[in-house]
């Protein structure tokens, strides 16, 4: 029978055993190095810290050079007031621009054209020796055309100056007044015309005669 002996496959003491010189060495080594980095890391931060403490400083200056500068200069307050005063122009402008639009559609809203009101007109202008034969109203009542006869031309330069005293004929000016003697049958008579424009077209009119 062979015998085996177990004990040799054993592990003797202190085979594995770390030499307490070298473990020194390691946990030396080790702490040398972190040490190392974090003074670099506190030296990194300090270094930063200074970098943008300078160039705050550096801003805080050049901003108080730019201030004093522009207060000391008086050509740099004088574009600034200028530039204040164009601003608070615009805005007076504008202003006036949206009061003006306001009030355009005010009136528009205001001015729709009413028959009634011109004949009215027509009927409280009307004097002595002028008659009305026709009437005309087109483009909701900006172009006006009046025709008829008078005895005296006095007369009838009398009725135009009370008919533009009316408020729907205030705006207006007659700019063809024609006045024909040869036309009428009785002598007497003086034919006239009366229009605030040119006739080209009088198609969608209004007549009334």
């Amino acid at each position: 029978m062979q015998k085996i002996n177990f004990c040799d496959a054993l592990a003797k003491p202190g085979r594995y055993a770390i030499d307490q010189q070298r473990l020194i060495w390691i946990v030396s080594g080790w702490t040398a190095l972190l040490m190392v980095i974090f003074a670099l890391q506190v030296f990194f931060g300090i270094f930063q810290y200074i970098q943008v403490s300078y160039v705050s400083h550096q801003e805080s200056n050049i901003s108080a050079r730019l201030k004093k500068l522009i207060e000391e200069n008086p050509k740099i307050n004088y574009v600034r007031e200028l530039e204040k005063s164009v601003i608070a122009s615009m805005n007076k402008v504008d202003k006036q621009k949206n009061f003006i639009e306001k009030m355009t559609e005010f009136k528009t809203q205001q001015l729709q054209f009413k028959p009634s009101d011109y004949l009215y007109e027509l009927s409280n202008a009307a004097i002595p020796q002028v008659w009305l034969t026709h009437m005309e109203f087109s483009s909701q009542g900006q172009q006006v055309d009046l025709s008829g006869f008078t005895y005296s031309s006095s007369k009838l330069a009398q009725y135009v100056t009370r008919l533009q005293n009316e408020p729907h004929f205030k705006d207006k000016v007659f700019s063809k007044i024609s006045v024909n003697e040869a036309k009428s049958e009785n002598k007497k008579q003086i034919p006239f015309n009366l229009s605030t424009q040119k006739k080209e077209n009088n198609s969608g009119s209004r007549s009334a005669g």
